[in-house]
Formats: C-alpha cells, structure tokens, sequence
C-alpha cells in the first residue's frame, strides 16, 4: 500500500511539472518595421529582409510573383534573413506580388511593388568605340519595341547605305584621320525624349620627326623623365565609386558611408556619384555599369576591382570601403603620380594632364568633370537633399584613353577641352583623373571578406586626384 501511494505521488508531481511546460509562442520581428511595403527598383534588385522568429519560419510569394523569388524558403528560431530577387519590369505599368512570412500559426505578409522599367527596352549594343587612325567601321545593335532614330553631327562618321542592314543592326564607317591630335564624335540614338549617345574616339596620327619617350596609342606627348619622382615614392590615393539614382530609396545608405570613408582617410580616397538613372543621368553611365557588370543600385565600387554591398549603418559601410582600401594601399602600389592645371573661360574648360609613369607597361586614363552641392530630390533623403562628386561629363573615353608606355620612367602629357554643360554651376565643378593598369603580373590580393572582387576586364585603379576647376593639382609624394 505504502510503495503504491509513492507511485501515485510522483505520477502527480510528473503530471503537474508536465502542465506547467509553457510553449514558446509565434512571434516575428522585422529589423525595419516599415518593411511591410517594399519597393524595388525597376531594374531588378536583390533586398535582404532581416527579422527575429521566436520559432522556425517559413517564407514564400504567395500572389502574384512569377518575377520575384524568395530564398532560404525557411529557417530556425533566431535572427534571421532572406532574400528578395527580382528580375527588371520591362513590361508596362507596376508589377506587385505578396510574400508571407510564417511562424507556426503567426503570418505576417509583405507587400512588394515594382514600377516599370519600360525605357530601358530602348538599348544600345555600346555607348563608346576606339578606333585607330586608319578609321574602320562600327555597328551598333539596337533593342527596343518603340520608333526611334539617329543623328550624326561630326562629318568623318558617316552612314554609307543611308540604311541599316537590318531593322536593328546600324554600321557605320569611320574615315582615316589625317590629324596629329586624337578626336572625338557622337553618334546620338533618340527615341522620344529618350536619347543615347555613342562616343566614338579615333587616334591621331603618330608625330613626324619626333623622338618619344614611348609609344602613345591615346594621343597626348610623351618624354623621357628626370628629376627626384624617380626615387620618389607617389601618394596613393583609392576610388571609390558609388553607381547611383535619385529614385533609388536606398542610396542614401551608401552616400553616408561613402561621406563617413572619406571623413575617415580625407588624403587617401576620391569619391564618385555616378547616377545611371534618373534625374541626374549621366549619357555615358552605360559604358561604366557596363564594364562594372552593375545589376542593381546602389553598388559601390573600390578601385574597380571590389564591389560593396549596400550597408543601413554608415559605420559598418565605411570601414568596409576602407578594409579594401587599405588592401588596395600595402598589396597594389601605385605606378603612376598625377598632376594637372585647369581653367574656366566662360564654359570652356581646358585640362592639361601630366602622367608620371614609372613602369612601361598598358594603362588608361580617364578624365571627368565631377559637380557638388546639387540640391535635387533623392528618395529616402527628399527634395532638398545634397547629392556630391556627381559625374556631369567626361573629357576623355567615360571608360579611359588607352595609353601604351614602351619606357620606364616617361612622363606623358596631354591637353583636354570641353564646353561645360549648361545644367552645371560653374562655381561647384572639380576635375577628377583616374588611371588605370591591368593586372598583369601583379599578386592579386582578395582578402576582405563580404566584398564581391572582380577582374572586370583585367584593369584596376592604379591611382586617381581631384581638384577644383581652375587650380592646380600638384604631384603628391607619400
């Protein structure tokens, strides 16, 4: 009797622990709780969604997403994530889908809009060609579903068959340049209100009775150098590359951690804002995003050779741009020093370059004409915010005159000369040079994690200087 009144004791004590047992109950947390309405650029675009599940969850588009993909589908209790990836709405009007969010009985569903990117259905094959001075021909393949036409303003590109030779496909022919100088021409597609330009650049026949310190394939001067930037060590100086526009909610972003880089390491990092949409495009954005393999915005890229992902804290985004940074600085030295002198007459800038190249060897140099302090409406930042270092015209290739050194220690010079655009104040306008060199035979390092390194045809940034139209930029020593 005694041993059955201590089995139905702890019978009671089991059943009464055993109701006590309190269940976890479904709960789920977005990191930003306005989360619920997303918008993704027309373009396409890969948004990580962050939240806390008290238990395991699950995720799937749930109304109308045949364009929109959701991964990992499902996951543990904890901080969590996954991934929204649309493709680009080339079809008419907005597109929207509903992606629930599931813990146990728990729903939460987000909605997600697209707006549609139906201009870009009015594409070019290529925004910029290089031809040698013996001329050649070019063709340019045409995408688009409206009517559209060109125009040819410089009289050395001509259109032989007045015709294309298909719907879509122009050729064009490019006459020999009996010129020492290197040239330039546009050839403008339009389509309504929608135009793009295709930069077309010949070389310049080689000097007479000229001795050279090298060979030039991008026009421009070259001799032999002398003088203490032989031994001397150049101040090196990172690019950092924010492609941009001002529909883009999430831009902002990267703009204050590109600004918190550059409070950072001021002597050590140029900064460009490269709008490749909206309203302050750039007609020649194209032939960048395109060489840069650019998806979706924004993307930040260092010294053309390591792309960032977009970061809510500035913090956290800075030292990330300057991780690479200083990769860039201790296992990529630089090669080449820059100087140049601008000035303003009226809205006729001149640039005279010099290059201080200390290795023979393949490099590219790009001149732009950069504008601060352009109050304008930016998404996620409204209508008055400070958009800075934006890309307002290119005085060389957009992607970089190629130049070709046989010589150690050369110094290369060349005059550049544009109208400056009238959308520009003149009071806000600096030059930024950049230069080029391929990999080559140098130790390619890639040790920051979280960053996408790339190749991007063979070529990273060497080094690059800015300065404001009108002054001088003197050759910097470490």
């Amino acid at each position: 009797m005694i041993r059955l009144r201590q089995i139905l004791a702890l019978s009671m004590i089991f059943l009464v622990t055993a109701c006590d047992t309190v269940l976890p109950t479904p709960e789920l947390i977005l990191d930003f709780p306005d989360e619920t309405v997303i918008e993704l650029s027309p373009k396409g675009e890969k948004r990580h969604i962050g939240f806390t599940s008290a238990l395991a969850w699950s995720a799937e588009v749930v109304d109308g997403g045949h364009w929109l993909k959701v991964s990992p589908a499902e996951g543990d209790a904890g901080n969590s994530f996954f991934t929204l990836h649309a493709t680009a709405n080339l079809e008419p009007g907005m597109r929207t889908a509903i992606v629930r969010l599931s813990s146990a009985d728990l729903h939460m569903d987000l909605e997600v809009g697209q707006d549609t990117d139906f201009v870009e259905v009015f594409e070019l094959s290529a925004s910029s060609f290089e031809l040698p001075v013996e001329g050649g021909t070019i063709e340019i393949r045409v995408n688009t579903n409206v009517d559209y036409y060109f125009d040819i303003i410089d009289g050395w590109i001509l259109d032989p068959a007045t015709k294309a030779v298909s719907e879509f496909v122009h050729v064009f022919e490019v006459s020999e340049n009996d010129s020492e100088q290197q040239r330039s021409g546009t050839i403008t597609f339009c389509a309504g209100d929608l135009c793009h330009p295709v930069t077309v650049v010949q070389e310049g026949k080689e000097p007479e009775d000229e001795e050279k310190g090298g060979n030039v394939t991008g026009g421009g001067n070259t001799e032999s150098g002398s003088g203490d930037w032989i031994s001397a060590t150049f101040r090196h100086k990172s690019l950092a590359v924010r492609v941009t526009a001002d529909w883009c909610g999430y831009c902002p972003y990267m703009a204050n951690a590109f600004a918190k880089a550059l409070e950072m390491r001021p002597e050590g990092l140029e900064l460009v804002s490269l709008h490749a949409s909206g309203g302050l495009y750039y007609s020649a954005a194209g032939s960048m995003t395109d060489h840069y393999n650019i998806t979706g915005y924004p993307t930040g890229i260092i010294d053309g050779r390591a792309k960032l992902p977009n970061y809510t804290n500035a913090t956290v985004g800075a030292n990330f741009v300057m991780n690479v940074v200083d990769e860039t600085e201790s296992s990529y030295p630089a090669t080449t020093g820059i100087s140049f002198t601008s000035t303003l007459d009226d809205r006729n800038l001149s640039v005279d370059l010099e290059l201080y190249i200390k290795k023979a060897d393949s490099y590219k140099v790009t001149v732009l004409l950069l504008e601060d302090d352009i109050i304008a409406y930016q998404n996620g930042g409204g209508s008055n915010y400070e958009h800075d270092h934006v890309v307002r015209a290119a005085l060389s290739s957009p992607t970089g005159d190629s130049i070709i050194v046989t010589d150690d220690n050369t110094i290369w010079t060349k005059n550049y000369q544009i109208e400056v655009p009238y959308s520009c104040s003149l009071s806000n306008l600096k030059i930024l040079v950049y230069v080029q060199k391929p990999f080559g035979e140098q130790n390619v390092v890639q040790s920051v994690s979280g960053v996408e390194y790339g190749y991007f045809g063979g070529w990273y940034v060497d080094n690059c200087l800015s300065a404001k139209t009108g002054t001088t930029a003197e050759l910097k020593y470490s």
